[in-house]
């Protein structure tokens, strides 16, 4: 039950990043932000389960599976890649794909260093 209203509110919040930037030229930067948020939030959330795990199983796979699985986008990113790729934009397709996978690296990084300094038991 967690997962499925997770993944509503996470796909409408998707939804709604994706149609606010719809417009803006060069690579879908509605993906890209949905992608980075994710990560940044899932790092944290991994933290704050790793030194509370006393955390409801059901509320973090809610969060997690539900809420974060729903708003990012791992099949979006890479078909939006090879369609930018596929229709000559070279430098675009690679910015997408290779901007998108350190810009998440990056992201997942900060936020299990966020939850690890200011959410530690």
């Amino acid at each position: 039950m967690f997962v499925a209203l997770g993944g509503a509110v996470g796909s409408a919040g998707r939804y709604a990043i994706g149609n606010w930037m719809k417009d803006l030229p060069g690579i879908h930067w509605g993906t890209f932000f949905v992608n980075i948020i994710g990560a940044f939030i899932l790092g944290i959330v991994a933290s704050l389960a790793a030194n509370h795990p006393e955390w409801d199983m059901a509320a973090r796979t809610g969060l997690t599976v539900g809420v974060l699985g729903g708003f990012t986008t791992f099949s979006t990113w890479t078909v939006e890649s090879v369609e930018l790729v596929s229709r000559g934009e070279m430098a675009l397709g690679l910015t997408n794909l290779f901007g998108s996978l350190l810009a998440g690296v990056v992201a997942a990084a900060a936020g299990l260093a966020l939850g690890r300094l200011f959410w530690t038991t």
